[in-house]
């Protein structure tokens, strides 16, 4: 697997990055970080980044935002592939994750301006992402 180009602006910003394997093989499918209290894994391709994985990996504790990481991966990607670039990936929970598909499907669409491109797949440009004051702020309006 060539370098991933976002591993040095992570690592600059204080996110360690490890190799993610299909289960427990040694077939890589990308790179991984933990922020926040989720595990996201996502492999560079270009121009768009597939969003490999995204769980919580120590359960509901305070009021941390589920996709945080997401938000960290989106700006590892405005700035060093560009406003254009994709980010791309199928919302499908996971078994054991407390992570609800439905609200994933949501927050993809309303917050950060994706198209379900087919059934599940969601692709979104780096510059539309919002920031998570931003939504936060959107949150407070739509509860008025």
């Amino acid at each position: 697997m060539t370098r991933d180009p976002l591993v040095g602006w992570l690592q600059a910003h204080g996110h360690d990055t490890h190799p993610h394997f299909l289960r427990h093989s040694t077939l890589p499918l990308g790179r991984k970080f933990v922020y926040g209290g989720c595990e996201l894994a996502w492999r560079c391709e270009g121009a768009r980044v597939w969003i490999v994985m995204l769980r919580r990996v120590d359960g509901r504790h305070g009021l941390v935002n589920s996709f945080a990481a997401l938000h960290v991966l989106a700006e590892a990607v405005l700035a060093v592939l560009g406003a254009q670039a994709k980010l791309y990936g199928k919302v499908q929970a996971m078994a054991d994750s407390p992570l609800d598909g439905t609200r994933m499907a949501r927050f993809y669409r309303r917050w950060t301006g994706a198209a379900e491109l087919q059934n599940g797949w969601y692709e979104l440009a780096a510059g539309q992402v919002c920031s998570l004051r931003t939504i936060r702020k959107r949150q407070i309006i739509d509860r008025t």
